[in-house]
């Protein structure tokens, strides 16, 4: 639901058409199919996915961006020649655990720095069950609408807006269990943006089965 290609097949063939351009302009090139049908990671809007960047290189990180970053940082790795997938994939592993990672890409130690909006919303399950799913194009709408993003080519961004989801795709939810927070600098857009986010989360009574992040690999 987030993606530019809406299709395995379609997403393959523009993959194959990048991977072969490369690889003609003496490139190595691999293209990694991810999967766009649910967010990933638990935050949306510039300073909360910095601050998300930060927990995640400190080891804190969701589980789903964690395994996401650790496969692209190992074939990167591969790509640059400089060892087989395997032995990336665990030296990659040891520059998170040992905070490598973090020091080589340290930015701010103090997270406050990174303001967030000061007004919130907490949206809530209707419903007692599972999210079964949610439509990422626009729960990115909802944060645009919070100022998190651009509505014209040139306007402004408010970097302190955006999302922190408590609950994905696959989660159990409670009746009125707040499911996601909403950041602003402006009361007045929380309401119409929570609308807007929670009509992009799917509830049903049996808990769905949730894909791997990583759908297939290009080259």
């Amino acid at each position: 639901s987030g993606a530019f290609m809406k299709t395995i097949d379609d997403a393959g063939a523009l993959a194959k058409a990048m991977v072969d351009i490369g690889t003609e302009n003496g490139r190595s090139v691999k293209a990694v199919l991810t999967d766009m049908d649910r967010p990933l990671g638990h935050a949306i809007g510039n300073a909360l996915e910095i601050r998300e960047v930060i927990n995640t290189l400190k080891g804190h990180g969701p589980e789903d961006l964690t395994h996401e970053c650790l496969i692209m940082a190992a074939y990167m790795l591969v790509l640059s020649q400089i060892c087989d997938y395997e032995t990336a994939l665990s030296r990659v592993q040891q520059a998170l655990n040992s905070g490598a990672a973090l020091e080589r890409l340290r930015m701010i130690d103090d997270e406050s720095l990174l303001a967030i909006g000061k007004f919130t919303y907490d949206v809530t399950a209707p419903q007692d069950g599972y999210i079964t799913h949610m439509n990422t194009e626009q729960c990115g709408i909802a944060s645009v609408m919070l100022g998190a993003g651009r509505t014209v080519k040139d306007g402004p961004i408010d970097y302190s807006a955006g999302i922190e989801m408590h609950k994905k795709t696959g989660d159990a939810v409670r009746a009125g269990e707040s499911i996601a927070t909403l950041y602003a600098s402006h009361e007045s857009l929380l309401v119409n943006a929570a609308k807007t986010y929670l009509e992009a989360i799917t509830f049903g009574k049996t808990a769905p089965v949730v894909v791997d992040t990583i759908l297939d690999m290009v080259e």
